[in-house]
């Protein structure tokens, strides 16, 4: 099933711009990601985000997060409880919930999560009794297994955010996305939304990313970290400027915990400020020394790919050291 997919992705690929600045040019850093799809994640030479300079056109993207996503990504036509005990996906719902619940205190309530996979944070919800929370999960299989649930009945709709019109039926105080928004193909008309979903109550948006700064800890990092559905890299700083562009004002980061995994990045961002009409990406940017550096970096990983390599290369600078390719 997964060469067929790989092979419809391959033939309708199509040229990207940049989802930060919009820029047109962008460096290769790797030309195909780990499925053999040719989606060539480049860097942007204008603002430094890393994104899939080639990805899914528009029409099929519906239709792959729907139907193929959940076959490419975990090779299962549907979701059990079984897969569900071997994915990890129970402790990473109880560390992201004990975080999370730290944070908000009493606050928590009136929850919206935006991709909520296997269903493990909407059931800490309903055990924590939160009043008011909806998961939006629009792949099929996933949101089959949720909706039969008792305990999530009512409270998931087969949705993307982009196609919700009435139906979450309170104002929104928080709003979750946990390894989801480097999977959107328009971030910035997302955060908007979410801001104005937010906008009554001063809500909250909480974004967890796969991270790509520079003080990343590079341990399990090689050409499997990359696939095409992740459309972008985002480092911290391009993030928080997306975020204060689209009216949010960051109140936390945290970095590079054990418990999900070596590169997450959760950001909590607060509604709070007036959306801009325009933004410098100049002053937001990666741009610089720190892009390069990020660039060198993951050109680094793909070729060379040994743990001890990087380590070495990561305490000693960003120079690109002369080795060999990886024999071991």
């Amino acid at each position: 099933m997964r060469k067929e997919i790989v092979k419809k992705i391959n033939s309708s690929i199509t040229s990207i711009d940049c989802l930060f600045c919009g820029e047109k040019n962008a460096s290769e850093l790797i030309p195909y990601d780990r499925y053999g799809v040719n989606c060539s994640i480049s860097i942007c030479t204008k603002c430094g985000l890393i994104y899939t300079k080639k990805n899914i056109a528009n029409k099929y993207l519906s239709s792959f997060y729907a139907n193929d996503y959940r076959y490419l990504y975990n090779d299962t036509p549907k979701l059990t409880d079984n897969f569900i005990k071997k994915s990890g996906d129970i402790g990473y719902a109880k560390h992201r919930f004990s975080c999370i619940s730290k944070f908000v205190g009493s606050q928590l309530n009136n929850v919206v999560e935006i991709g909520s996979g296997t269903g493990q944070f909407l059931l800490k919800l309903a055990e924590a009794n939160v009043s008011n929370y909806v998961g939006l999960e629009p792949g099929v299989a996933y949101s089959e297994y949720l909706i039969e649930k008792d305990e999530l009945r009512g409270h998931v709709i087969r949705k993307f955010w982009s196609e919700i019109n009435d139906e979450i039926k309170f104002d929104s105080e928080l709003i979750v996305l946990f390894h989801v928004f480097e999977h959107l193909d328009k971030p910035r008309d997302f955060l908007k939304w979410a801001h104005m979903m937010l906008s009554k109550r001063e809500g909250l948006l909480i974004i967890e990313v796969p991270g790509f700064d520079t003080d990343l800890n590079p341990w399990r990092f090689g050409i499997n970290e990359f696939h095409m559905a992740h459309r972008a890299y985002y480092s911290s700083k391009i993030l928080v400027g997306m975020l204060n562009e689209c009216g949010f004002s960051v109140e936390k980061i945290e970095k590079h915990e054990k418990e999900i995994c070596a590169n997450n990045l959760r950001i909590y961002a607060r509604s709070t400020i007036t959306i801009k009409n325009s933004f410098d990406s100049k002053s937001l940017s990666d741009s610089g020394s720190e892009a390069e550096a990020r660039s060198k970096l993951l050109k680094y990983f793909f070729r060379y790919g040994s743990t001890a390599k990087i380590i070495n290369f990561i305490k000693n600078g960003f120079d690109l050291p002369t080795v060999g390719r990886k024999s071991d």
